[in-house]
């Protein structure tokens, strides 16, 4: 592998590892994502009787593993001689994708959230966690439950 083409994948891995922290969504009552918009939601209406601060783990998703996994490799292989490439391209490779998948989690870890408690109309409770986003959120406060067709749920005040 030439000097140019070490550079590209190097390239290629940092831009990956950088753009990782953006691929963090809204996980907001009032942001909707790109198949949630014009979907057929059912609404159920309730009295919220508790909020509660919660944290949202980071995902250990791929794109900081392999990001990670290419630029080790790319790194690693310039080590050594001979064999020596081969064996540092693996091992870079290898902590080059711990790296990264540990760099992703760190991205997308920690976000501040609610666990809201809704007592609907019927007398059934849910609990939704969700962040805060614009919307605020008391006990007492008559609010909505939005029901997706895939499962999501999502508080919204009335």
């Amino acid at each position: 592998m030439n000097t140019t083409t070490r550079f590209s994948l190097l390239a290629v891995a940092a831009t990956a590892l950088l753009l990782a922290p953006g691929c963090a969504s809204d996980l907001s009552g009032s942001t909707y994502s790109r198949d949630g918009a014009r979907a057929q939601q059912a609404i159920y209406h309730g009295t919220i009787t508790r909020v509660e601060q919660v944290t949202i783990e980071g995902t250990d998703g791929t794109l900081g593993g392999i990001g990670g996994a290419v630029a080790g490799a790319a790194i690693g292989s310039t080590m050594g001689g001979g064999r020596g490439h081969t064996v540092g391209g693996a091992l870079g490779g290898i902590a080059g994708a711990l790296a990264g998948a540990a760099i992703e989690k760190g991205a997308t870890t920690k976000h501040n959230a609610l666990e809201i408690t809704i007592q609907l109309d019927d007398g059934s409770e849910r609990i939704v966690v969700q962040t805060a986003g614009k919307d605020a959120f008391a006990v007492g406060m008559r609010a909505r439950l939005i029901v997706g067709s895939d499962g999501t749920s999502r508080v919204r005040p009335e």
